[in-house]
């Protein structure tokens, strides 16, 4: 899951290296995985298909690991939840129609403040994925 989100938030493609072992089946640790990703992408396939590497550099954003984006979109990877929940997203000086979490089914928006270079984002009390939590940015 972090390999497809950091090629895409560069801008590449990622090709699934699968093999199939000598007697042509593929290994089951492969497929567990396979079977993983793709849950994932169920619920969080927005941030990745159609996306492309955008946005403001992660450079002084310390939570925000990588950004995908599309027009008008941008898709904030948290890898590793915040302890204080707070989430700034630095160099961003668009005007903000919607924040919430793309794992989240309701999309029940999420509190921000508008600073000169950026948003402060307040997050949910709990995790809602176990592995990276995008917060989804419409401006």
């Amino acid at each position: 899951i972090y390999n497809i989100c950091d090629i895409v938030s560069k801008g590449g493609n990622y090709l699934l290296n699968v093999g199939p072992t000598s007697e042509g089946l593929i290994p089951e640790r492969s497929v567990e995985i396979l079977e993983e990703v793709g849950q994932w992408l169920k619920v969080n396939g927005a941030a990745i298909y159609n996306a492309n590497s955008g946005g403001p550099s992660v450079r002084w954003n310390y939570d925000v690991e990588m950004i995908t984006a599309k027009p008008g979109t941008f898709y904030l990877h948290v890898f590793e939840y915040p302890e204080d929940r707070k989430v700034y997203f630095n160099d961003f000086e668009e005007k903000v129609s919607s924040v919430y979490m793309l794992a989240d089914k309701s999309r029940t928006p999420l509190t921000f403040e508008e600073h000169p270079h950026g948003i402060m984002i307040q997050l949910p009390d709990e995790a809602i994925d176990p592995v990276n939590n995008i917060i989804v940015v419409n401006y």
